[in-house]
C-alpha cells in the first residue's frame, strides 16, 4: 500500500479532481482498504471481505491536490463486484 500510496500522490493532470488506477493484486486490496475510512457500513463490510478480480472502488477524498492523499482519509462512494452485478441483475 504505501508503494500505491507513492504513485498515487505524485499523480498530476489536466483534471485533477479524477484519478484512475488500475492494478491487480497483491497489494490492491490491502490500499484500497487502508485509503477508505468512512462510507457505506455495507460497501466497506464487502470490500473487506474481498476485493475480487473485477472489483470496482470509487474513494472520495476532501483535497485540492493527489499529495495530500492519505490512509484513512477516503470516503468509499462505491464498491462493486461481479457477484454483486449478478445479484443485482437477477431481479429483472
Amino acid at each position: 500500500p504505501g508503494s500505491l500510496l507513492g504513485i498515487v500522490r505524485a499523480a498530476v493532470g489536466d483534471d485533477p479532481r479524477r484519478l484512475l488506477v488500475v492494478a491487480h493484486n497483491p497489494g490492491l486490496h490491502e490500499f484500497a482498504l487502508a485509503l477508505t475510512g468512512s462510507g457505506s457500513a455495507k460497501a466497506r463490510q464487502a470490500l473487506h471481505d474481498n476485493l475480487p478480480t473485477s472489483g470496482l472502488t470509487v474513494i472520495d477524498f476532501a483535497i485540492d491536490d493527489w499529495s495530500d492523499v492519505s490512509f484513512r482519509r477516503g470516503r468509499l462512494e462505491r464498491f462493486v463486484s461481479p457477484r454483486l452485478l449478478k445479484e443485482g441483475s437477477d431481479g429483472g
